[in-house]
């Protein structure tokens, strides 16, 4: 059994953090616990207290606990790059939600971030196991893209 804990936080509790952090709840997820939610939105706030969490007052406030370690972004997709950045920036490992970014611009912006600080960043690609894109990595990874391809 893997005994590291992280502690995460999470920024913005809207259906997909939910849904993240319920499966880690269900399947006994013993990596990670999660410290406490910071969103804009009162009504997640209150969701995520009715779930026993911690609720930040704000966003300032969440990324300067030192017990985080990392966070997960999972705010509109406009504000993935700021939050991640301002994340990155405060010493936080940073798991974003996709699209991570509307422009490449923003995720070149990201990975600045990324090099400046030295944390980890990561999307969660949360298909990359499925397989169509299984099958689509294998094409790619061989050459064969460019050809004809049959999926049966």
């Amino acid at each position: 059994m893997v005994d590291i804990i992280h502690k995460l936080g999470i920024i913005g509790f809207g259906s997909m953090a939910r849904a993240h952090y319920d499966r880690m709840l269900k399947e006994e997820y013993n990596r990670v616990e999660t410290k406490g939610v910071f969103d804009i939105n009162p009504n997640a706030c209150d969701v995520a207290r009715g779930r026993g969490l911690y609720v930040y007052a704000s966003l300032e406030e969440s990324l300067s606990d030192p017990e985080i370690d990392c966070v997960l972004v999972a705010t509109t997709n406009d504000a993935h790059k700021a939050v991640s950045i301002q994340a990155l920036r405060a010493g936080k490992n940073v798991i974003c939600e996709k699209p991570v970014t509307v422009s490449s611009a923003d995720l070149l912006e990201i990975m600045e971030a990324v090099t400046e600080t030295g944390k980890v960043f990561t999307i969660n690609q949360n298909r990359r196991t499925n397989r169509d894109f299984v099958l689509m990595r294998r094409y790619v990874e061989s050459g064969i893209i460019g050809k004809p391809i049959i999926i049966e």
